[in-house]
């Protein structure tokens, strides 16, 4: 099984490209609390972590500029968790909801909003 990777309260763009150069493939990550993290860092490191399987982003700063780069980024995601708290309202979940099942075709769980 490939390993996983937890990054809560002190994440940066510079740690998560750290993350990514590194040669040992990972299968899940958790950015918790990373408000230190732009939408331009992740989407620039995700594009090196082909096989993660399942995403958990909580409570960062990104938003929904990141969520097609991350679809596209990842053919092997299972699972994605998206809660950015109470800034995300019932309509926005839907419409990111949509935007994720149209293009991630091999997604079986799917959390957004925390809903």
């Amino acid at each position: 099984m490939l390993p996983s990777k937890l990054i809560e309260c002190f994440g940066t763009n510079n740690i998560l490209e750290c993350i990514a150069n590194n040669r040992n493939p990972i299968h899940s990550m958790r950015l918790v609390d990373c408000l230190n993290i732009s939408d331009k860092g992740f989407s620039k490191a995700v594009r090196k972590l082909p096989r993660l399987e399942m995403v958990d982003i909580s409570l960062t700063r990104l938003y929904e500029d990141f969520i097609e780069v991350l679809a596209r980024s990842f053919p092997l995601l299972k699972s994605l968790t998206y809660y950015i708290g109470w800034l995300l309202e019932y309509r926005e979940s839907n419409a990111i909801a949509f935007v994720i099942a149209k293009i991630v075709s091999g997604l079986c769980d799917l959390d957004i909003g925390g809903h």
